[in-house]
C-alpha cells in the first residue's frame, strides 16, 4: 500500500498521461495487425492503466489527472488529425490523378483535401473521447480505490483501540513466550540446585567427622 509521504509528485501526473498516451499509440501501432478492434482495445487498455497510475501513485487530486488526461486527449487528437489529413489526402489525390491521367489535378487536390479533413475530424474525435475515457476513468477508480483502503485501515485501528480483549499481536505474543521460557528455565535452575544441595551435605560432613575424632582422641581440645 502506498502512503502519502511514498506517493510522487503531483506534477508527475503529467508523465503519467502523455507517457501512457504515447505508449497507447505504439502498442496500437504494433497491434495493427491483429485488427482495429484489437489496435483500440490495446490503446484503451494503455492509457486507463496510465490514469490509475496517474491518482494512486502520485499526491495529485482526481481533478489534476482529469485536467491532464483533456490537455493530453486534446494534442493526441490534434496529431492524428493531421496525421490521418495527410494520409487520405495524399492518397486521393494520387489515386483520382491516375484515374483521369493527371487532366484533373486541381480538382483532384481539392477532393483529396475534403476527404483528408473529414476522415482526419473523423479519427481525432475517436482518438480524443476514447482518452479521455480511459485516462480519467482509470484515475477516478484509482481514487475510489484508494478511499477505500484507507477507509479499510482506519476501521481496523480503530477497532483495535477500542476493544481492550483483542487479539495480541504475533511480535507481543513472541516476547510474552520468550519471557516464560526464560522463567521456566531460571526456576528449573533453582529447582536443580535445591536438589543436589542436600546430597553434598552428607560427602562435606563425611570428610570433616573423622578429624574431628582424631583430634579428640589425641587429647587436643
Amino acid at each position: 500500500m502506498t502512503t502519502t509521504t511514498t506517493k510522487l509528485s503531483p506534477s508527475t501526473v503529467w508523465l503519467f498521461a502523455f507517457g501512457s498516451t504515447l505508449a497507447g499509440i505504439g502498442a496500437s501501432y504494433a497491434a495493427s495487425g491483429f485488427g482495429q478492434k484489437a489496435a483500440a482495445a490495446v490503446y484503451f487498455a494503455v492509457v486507463a492503466i496510465g490514469g490509475f497510475g496517474a491518482t494512486y501513485l502520485t499526491r495529485a487530486r482526481v481533478r489534476g489527472a482529469v485536467l491532464a488526461f483533456l490537455a493530453t486527449a486534446a494534442v493526441a487528437a490534434i496529431a492524428y488529425f493531421f496525421l490521418v489529413d495527410y494520409i487520405f489526402r495524399t492518397a486521393t489525390t494520387a489515386i483520382a490523378d491516375a484515374a483521369s491521367t493527371g487532366a484533373q489535378h486541381a480538382q483532384n487536390v481539392e477532393a483529396g483535401a475534403k476527404m483528408g479533413k473529414m476522415f482526419g475530424i473523423f479519427v481525432a474525435a475517436i482518438v480524443f473521447l476514447e482518452t479521455i475515457v480511459a485516462g480519467i476513468g482509470g484515475a477516478i477508480a484509482a481514487a475510489r480505490r484508494a478511499t477505500r483502503v484507507a477507509s479499510r485501515h482506519s476501521a481496523r485501528w480503530v477497532a483495535r483501540r477500542a476493544d481492550p480483549h483483542r487479539t495480541p499481536s504475533r511480535s507481543s505474543s513472541l516476547a510474552r513466550s520468550a519471557e516464560r521460557s526464560s522463567d521456566a528455565r531460571a526456576t528449573d535452575r533453582r529447582e536443580q540446585i535445591a536438589e543436589d544441595a542436600p546430597r553434598e551435605a552428607p560427602d562435606h560432613v563425611a570428610l570433616v567427622a573423622p578429624r574431628r575424632n582424631f583430634i579428640a582422641a589425641c587429647g587436643y581440645s
